[in-house]
């Protein structure tokens, strides 16, 4: 499976996440109207949160090496790998997929297919 499937950390982490995004959203309008006309100041803000939304959207995927599941993250040094055989169960669960470790659970939001398509995946790669 050489596919590249965009997801969205646990529901927790991606409402903290989404949040500061909105700040600086926020931010943008609160300057629009307290200036009351639209701002080089205004835009330049406008166009870091639009910058924030697709960092957030493009930097997070999954993709599956030969023996490993890699959940890309926002910040490279933070990329998890989990190994196929350390996988002990994966799960469906309120919308998210859950991939469970001896130590560990990690909750991934992935589109409906997607989560379909890489359950059945893993699930047959770790029997």
């Amino acid at each position: 499976m050489n596919k590249r499937l965009f997801y969205q950390p646990d529901i927790p982490t991606s409402i903290i996440c989404w949040s500061f995004t909105l700040i600086v959203f926020f931010i943008s309008m609160l300057l629009w109207l307290e200036i009351t006309v639209f701002q080089i100041w205004t835009a330049l803000v406008l166009g870091l949160f639009v910058i924030l939304v697709v960092i957030q959207l493009w930097r997070r995927f999954i993709t599956l090496e030969d023996d490993t599941v890699v959940l890309h993250t926002l910040i490279p040094q933070n990329t998890k790998r989990i190994k196929f055989a350390k996988i002990q169960a994966v799960t469906v669960r309120r919308g998210q997929l859950i991939l469970k470790t001896q130590f560990r659970e990690y909750g991934i939001l992935l589109r409906k297919a997607d989560r379909i398509q890489l359950q059945q995946y893993l699930t047959t790669v770790i029997k």
